[in-house]
């Protein structure tokens, strides 16, 4: 084969054509130049095959065809895959079946009988485009894991924030017990009362660790659920630590039922917490009292801090990958291009970034909002 071609045998290919003779010759050439071939001989036979099977790179169809003919196929595929190469095959280069093809996104139009080396060129053309669009979504997902890195060092520091005031309650507990009982001074009262101080605190720690344990998963299920508890998980879980740096964060959260993958919703929300909290703590000097607020309401969620806002040179930018304001060693300038990704691409949804004022308690604040429109 031409070297020019060797991506052919890379690719998986659906041919959908009615004409026996003309199928024929054409499957055998593309079975020797492509990876693979499904091969269906009407629009519903492989409108069929191509909702079963998830691997067809490129699909090459006749028109007139009985049962569904392949504009209608082509309309089906398009419901779903807005993306995926078609070749259209036909005798008929008549103007209304070329305009619906247009309309269709089709790449491509040959008139019959087909010229094989076109063909293969047509295929050539399309393999780069797809592998081009695999490899950038390969780096989505090395760029994504490499993000949930970084995420999950910072749910560590607050598993030990978390784990710390109930692990120093049964300490206490269990060496007051130790030194009473070393004294001859234990009584039933003081041990029932320390027995239940780490009864109580044990039970925290298991919760604390179910919660994680969510977090943690690789549920990649989307099902039905509500934000806002997915929201007050959030918050419990980063609470104590947030508390610690003098960050208080302030909830005004309604229900919201919402569907898809639990662990997108986390990830969007502890980021943009984590990037104010961040800019807060580079404040420090300059902010006495530090807020992050987050808001559910009508499916808009908000998340803004009271850091001053971003620079106006810098708003534009905020979700590039790689762009930062923060030293290196607080982030990896990946977390904010992610939460950008995952809202417009996997949560149908739209996100922005702008500088607000707003009053809170009577004292007037200005910081960066994140909108978030599910």
């Amino acid at each position: 084969m031409n070297k020019k071609y060797s991506r052919l045998k890379e690719l998986v290919v659906l041919y959908v054509e009615d004409e026996i003779d003309v199928s024929e010759e054409i499957e055998d050439m593309l079975s020797l130049k492509v990876k693979k071939l499904y091969k269906a001989y009407n629009g519903q036979e492989g409108l069929n095959i191509y909702n079963k099977y998830s691997d067809i790179d490129v699909i090459i169809t006749d028109i007139k065809m009985p049962i569904m003919d392949g504009i209608e196929m082509i309309s089906k595929v398009r419901q779903s895959n807005e993306t995926i190469p078609i070749i259209v095959t036909t005798a008929f280069n008549e103007t209304s079946f070329l305009k619906k093809a247009i309309d269709l996104h089709v790449d491509k139009y040959i008139i019959k009988p087909i010229d094989m080396l076109q063909l293969f060129a047509v295929l050539n053309r399309a393999s780069e485009v797809i592998f081009q669009r695999k490899e950038l979504e390969q780096k989505d997902i090395m760029l994504k894991n490499r993000e949930k890195i970084y995420a999950m060092g910072e749910l560590i520091e607050n598993i030990a924030h978390q784990w710390r005031q109930p692990l120093s309650v049964i300490s206490t507990a269990a060496s007051g017990i130790k030194l009473q009982k070393e004294y001859g001074t234990l009584n039933d009262e003081f041990l029932l009362e320390a027995c239940d101080y780490i009864n109580d605190n044990t039970q925290k720690l298991s919760d604390t660790i179910n919660q994680f344990r969510e977090f943690f998963h690789n549920d990649e299920l989307a099902k039905e659920f509500n934000l806002k508890e997915i929201i007050l998980d959030c918050y419990n879980i980063v609470k104590d630590s947030y508390s610690e740096k003098s960050i208080n964060l302030v909830l005004d959260i309604n229900d919201c039922i919402i569907y898809g993958v639990k662990n997108n919703y986390i990830q969007i929300i502890l980021t943009i917490l984590a990037n104010s909290k961040d800019i807060l703590i580079e404040h420090n000097n300059d902010i006495k009292q530090k807020y992050i607020f987050i808001e559910l309401k009508n499916n808009l969620l908000s998340i803004k801090d009271n850091a001053g806002g971003i620079e106006k040179e810098n708003i534009s930018k905020v979700f590039e990958p790689y762009f930062t304001t923060k030293h290196k060693s607080h982030g990896t300038g990946l977390g904010l291009y992610i939460v950008h990704k995952i809202v417009t691409k996997y949560l149908n949804a739209s996100i922005e970034v702008q500088n607000v004022e707003y009053e809170y308690n009577k004292k007037v604040y200005k910081g960066a909002e994140f909108r978030i429109l599910f």
